[in-house]
């Protein structure tokens, strides 16, 4: 029995406890996220700009895309590009859209109204298919992409969310990402929302975690 609780315990320490929310999404090679809800409950009162980032790693040509929409800040939503102009500034071309096709035939369509932010690493118009003008990311650790701000404001212990998606025709080993960026007079913030990378299979995570239970009970035992 006690060699069972043990176990169970383990299992759950690997498997069950709650973490910190990551923002971090592996996509693996010529992936999509699908679309995902990033939120956090704010220490402090803000008073800036909101950002979004999407960029290329090492290349130039194989493009990744980034779909915003609805954030809201304390259950009300203050952005869901329903506007005719996309607000702020924008460095690189990025558009508003009605829906999105991916490569895959996979179909996005805004979560919040008619229209969601659309932003692709080599610029691209969606409505034609040309390239567009991009910038450069070296400062963020790109290469070149989109990305751009618009003013923003929460006070302290607002919980602040949006929805976000990533799709990607890159391949490791050039790990295209994406982040949000939050920027005020003390500076900017990032936390990257998701990156081309290498996505741990489930049954190779069961594995590892029974293994390390397997291997304390037989130290346990000797």
């Amino acid at each position: 029995m006690k060699k069972f609780l043990l176990t169970a315990a383990l299992v759950c320490l690997i498997f069950g406890v709650p973490r910190e929310a990551n923002a971090l999404i592996h996509v693996g090679d010529f992936g999509e996220s699908g679309w995902q809800n990033f939120s956090f409950t704010a220490a402090n009162s803000f008073n800036g700009n909101i950002g979004f980032l999407v960029s290329d790693v090492g290349d130039i040509l194989v493009p990744s895309t980034l779909l915003i929409d609805n954030i809201v800040v304390q259950n009300q939503v203050v952005q869901s590009f329903e506007d005719a102009a996309l607000p702020g500034t924008w460095y690189g071309d990025a558009y508003l859209v009605n829906s999105h096709t991916t490569y895959y035939g996979s179909e996005y369509n805004p979560t919040n109204g008619n229209q969601m932010l659309f932003m692709d690493s080599d610029g691209t118009d969606p409505a034609t298919g040309n390239l567009g003008v991009i910038a450069d990311t070296s400062a963020y650790g790109g290469t070149d992409g989109v990305y751009g701000y618009m003013p923003f404001a929460f006070q302290a212990g607002n919980i602040v969310s949006f929805d976000w998606a990533f799709i990607t025709e890159d391949y490791l080993p050039y790990n295209d990402f994406s982040m949000f960026l939050l920027m005020d007079d003390l500076g900017e913030s990032r936390t990257t929302l998701a990156d081309v990378g290498v996505v741990p299979e489930p049954a190779s995570l069961s594995l590892f975690g029974l293994g390390l239970a397997g291997l304390f009970l037989r130290k346990k035992r000797a």
